[in-house]
C-alpha cells in the first residue's frame, strides 16, 4: 500500500568491474511533494514521483538501480560535479531501454539496462 516503507541500500561499485544495474530515468517532479525513503537506515526525502516509481518497481528480489537523486550527494557540489561527469560513462555502457506505463495518463517509467 501507499503507506509502506521503501528501504534501500547504497553499494559502491566501480564501472571498471562492469557492474550490472538499471538506471532510472525520470523527471524530478514538483518541490513540496516529498516522501521519505530509507537508505542505509537513514531517512531521506525524495520527490513524490520518484517514491511512486520505486513503489511501482519494487519486487521481492533485490535489484541494483542507479538513481541520481539517491546515489549522488546533492548537497556536496564536488561529488555532484564528479558524478555528472561519470554519467556519460554510464550512458556509453547502456545495453537497452525499456519503459513501463505508470500511474494515470501518459506517464512512463524508463529503465536502462546496463549490460
Amino acid at each position: 500500500n501507499q503507506q509502506s516503507e521503501i528501504k534501500c541500500s547504497l553499494v559502491k561499485k566501480s564501472l571498471d568491474h562492469n557492474p550490472q544495474f538499471e538506471a532510472l530515468s525520470y523527471a524530478w517532479g514538483a518541490v513540496g511533494s516529498e516522501k521519505d525513503i530509507i537508505v542505509n537506515n537513514v531517512t531521506i526525502p525524495v520527490r513524490r514521483n520518484l517514491w511512486d516509481a520505486l513503489f511501482h518497481l519494487r519486487k521481492s528480489e533485490a535489484r541494483h538501480l542507479w538513481i541520481d537523486a539517491v546515489c549522488i550527494d546533492q548537497a556536496n557540489t564536488a561529488e555532484r560535479n564528479h558524478q555528472v561527469q561519470q554519467m556519460s560513462a554510464i550512458d556509453i555502457r547502456i545495453g537497452s531501454y525499456r519503459c513501463e506505463p505508470f500511474g494515470t495518463g501518459s506517464m512512463f517509467i524508463c529503465m536502462v539496462d546496463h549490460e
